[in-house]
């Protein structure tokens, strides 16, 4: 049985999780066989982001893990707001968007996926910052995180 850590709110957190990012090396029915794998192991913690380009195929997963007997409260989903998705505006269609391609009534965990809004642009490698980045801003920082906020409510 995987460890969990209790946070601030009471929720407990898998120790360990199965992240499935690869879809640049992979294909995405092989991470989302990855996840069926995992879950027949004991992985209960799942680790999406929209950028991944492959929640709605993780979606499918968990779906036939529920289906084959684990409860939704039993698994933590973790899925992550990406750069482009900062603006006010943009955060909790965002977050709806990745519901519904996971196939979930809720995420466990939401995470802002990089403090900056536009520091890689889409499809960029990892190390190529996107020349028009505007530098970090603590004010939209926090804006983000305002949403963010919000869909705890």
């Amino acid at each position: 049985m995987v460890p969990k850590r209790t946070l601030y709110t009471g929720a407990q957190i898998p120790a360990i999780g199965l992240g499935t990012f690869g879809s640049d090396r992979f294909s995405g029915e092989s991470i989302a066989a990855a996840v069926l794998g995992a879950a027949e192991v004991g992985y209960r913690h799942f680790d999406c982001a929209a950028v991944y380009g492959n929640e709605h195929l993780v979606g499918e997963s968990l779906q036939a893990i529920m289906r084959g007997g684990v409860k939704r409260e039993d698994l933590w989903i973790t899925s992550k707001l990406w750069n482009d998705k900062h603006a006010p505006e943009d955060v909790i269609p965002a977050c709806k968007q990745s519901l519904r391609d996971l196939k979930l009534d809720y995420l466990d965990l939401y995470l802002i996926h990089w403090p900056f809004r536009n520091y890689h642009r889409p499809g960029a490698s990892g190390t190529e910052r996107d020349p028009n980045a505007k530098p970090y801003s603590h004010d939209e920082y926090m804006e983000t995180w305002q949403q963010l906020e919000r869909l705890v409510e």
